[in-house]
């Protein structure tokens, strides 16, 4: 996964005394998923973007803390609903999407622990992740754009040029009437 986001497109504004954000959900300005194998290539050409209302089912994995949320979040913010689905596009719960080994509940932790064990040993004989995982390498972008607000900002603004242009102008033909 790749993406472009703008931090302060985040939070549309908060309710006062309470000091509860209100989300925009428009944040994220692009984004894109990996088609390629292995390493993650920012120069390669094997990215496909992801746009807003795909309906392409994505193989995602997630603890079941996170999964559980998933619900809420799109009662607070339908625009951000997740359904879990199975492979033909059936909802599912998050109890039925649990995977198990050897009769328990295959945890995060351990999925990390094997994927970390599995990487080439180092000089000192330990598995050693690549360096490529240091930073996020591009993956991530941070960038700037005009505020969120500055659009309403602006609609307020044009609208009251418009009713002052408007007021003077008839002010001016009653005038000129008389």
């Amino acid at each position: 996964m790749r993406m472009q986001y703008d931090p302060e497109r985040a939070i549309l504004a908060w309710i006062p005394i309470k000091n509860i954000p209100i989300p925009t959900t428009r944040a994220v300005m692009k984004a894109e998923r990996y088609t390629g194998s292995g390493v993650q290539l920012n120069d390669s050409d094997q990215w496909a973007p992801l746009k807003r209302g795909d309906q392409q089912l994505y193989h995602v994995v997630s603890d079941y803390y996170l999964a559980a949320f998933l619900p809420m979040v799109g009662e607070l913010l339908p625009s951000l609903g997740l359904v879990m689905k199975d492979k033909e596009g059936n909802p599912v719960s998050v109890e039925d999407c649990i995977v198990y080994r050897d009769g328990q509940e295959f945890k995060v932790w351990q999925a990390v622990l094997e994927y970390a064990a599995s990487q080439p040993q180092g000089q000192q004989g330990l598995p050693e992740m690549p360096t490529y995982y240091a930073t996020t390498n591009g993956r991530l972008v941070t960038v700037r754009t005009l505020p969120i607000w500055l659009l309403p900002l602006v609609i307020v603004v044009a609208l009251l040029a418009l009713l002052i242009t408007w007021l003077r102008r008839r002010r001016q033909r009653r005038l000129a009437r008389v």
